[in-house]
């Protein structure tokens, strides 16, 4: 994955959880570690769509638990 993707991505979820994004880490659990609520998530995403100029499956939201998941979802919209 293109690195400056993957930044871009922390910094939207950063922006939304109200941090910095080097506080980010890929394995941190949205809900647990960054006090997202659940119900935010799909928020997250249409910014993520918006900002990517992509379009992404509603199908594959109920999956994200991690940065690692929504970056997976993002690099990979088919999944």
């Amino acid at each position: 994955m293109d690195e400056k993707l993957r930044e871009k991505i922390i910094e939207i979820i950063a922006n939304h959880a109200g941090m910095n994004k080097e506080e980010i880490a890929p394995e941190a659990d949205l809900v647990r570690d960054l006090n997202i609520q659940r119900i935010d998530i799909p928020e997250i995403v249409m910014i993520l769509e918006q900002e990517l100029q992509i379009k992404l499956h509603q199908d594959s939201f109920e999956e994200i638990r991690t940065v690692e998941d929504l970056i997976t979802l993002v690099s990979d919209p088919l999944l």
